[in-house]
């Protein structure tokens, strides 16, 4: 509350509802998401990772199809990945990065952003995963 310059409910819940429209913006979101990693990320470990079951939640509320287009392929497409491919050490600083990037690339062009990924063959595991699930279903 002290972050968000708050000291009562009402105070909060106003907060709340500038919080909610700043998700329907790419510009309103890249904050939140980059505080996400720091807040939620695991403190048993030394290493920076969300835990994969916390990040597929964020990822679902603080992503809308108006910031990433590809939203109900990307929701599709953890469940499947989860069965076959379970993240059991979480989800990495990199992957949680690297991400919000794919993201930027899907609002200017989703072929393209598919393209660099499966073309460079550097982007983590997951997200190079999802690309060719993409390329595929079109």
């Amino acid at each position: 509350m002290k972050k968000l310059g708050v000291s009562n409910w009402d105070q909060l819940k106003k907060k709340a509802k500038n919080i909610k429209d700043a998700l329907s913006s790419l510009e309103g979101v890249t904050p939140i998401y980059e505080f996400a990693l720091e807040f939620f990320r695991d403190r048993g470990t030394s290493h920076k990772h969300i835990k994969h079951e916390v990040a597929v939640l964020l990822w679902g509320q603080l992503f809308t199809v108006e910031v990433f287009p590809c939203k109900k392929q990307w929701d599709d497409f953890l469940q499947e990945y989860q069965k076959d491919q379970p993240i059991k050490k979480g989800v990495t600083t990199d992957v949680w990065n690297m991400f919000l990037k794919f993201v930027k690339m899907t609002r200017e062009s989703k072929e393209e952003a598919v393209k660099e990924v499966i073309e460079a063959g550097v982007w983590p595991m997951i997200i190079e995963a999802f690309a060719h699930n993409l390329k595929d279903k079109t």
